[in-house]
């Protein structure tokens, strides 16, 4: 929030919404919500779904601690869905997955987002009692 920046930027924060009253003024401009998503590259888009799966298993190969996950799948152009290997016991904490999505950005492509497969609940004792309350 540009309310919780320093001191020194109210002005050029004044000096920018004053432009953007002069400009909805002027045009009838009246949406406040940003709504842009970055393209992907030119070269990632020609890419086929099998040469985008060997390029994010070969960056998934040189990212340190990557052993307990799988690449599930790749939807659209952007999404990386990974799924926890069957054998692994631990949990796969949210900072090592924006480590792992930082790593996809920067090594394979720049719009890439990192999303983990949700794991079924096996412990039917815990099932029927969910679906009791």
């Amino acid at each position: 929030m540009p309310e919780n920046s320093d001191s020194m930027f109210a002005l050029p924060i004044q000096l920018v919404r004053d432009l953007l009253a002069d400009y909805r003024r002027q045009t009838s401009f009246t949406d406040t919500e940003n709504f842009y998503v970055r393209p992907c590259s030119p070269r990632w888009r020609r890419l086929s779904r099998e040469q985008r799966q060997a390029e994010v298993a070969a960056a998934l190969a040189t990212f340190s601690g990557a052993s307990d996950l799988l690449i599930g799948t790749i939807e659209g152009d952007r999404r990386v869905i990974f799924e926890i290997a069957p054998d692994t016991a631990k949990e796969i904490n949210g900072s090592r997955l924006l480590q792992l999505e930082a790593h996809l950005q920067q090594s394979v492509e720049p719009v890439l987002q990192v999303h983990l497969q949700a794991k079924a609940d096996l412990n039917t004792i815990r099932r029927i009692k969910d679906a009791r309350s």
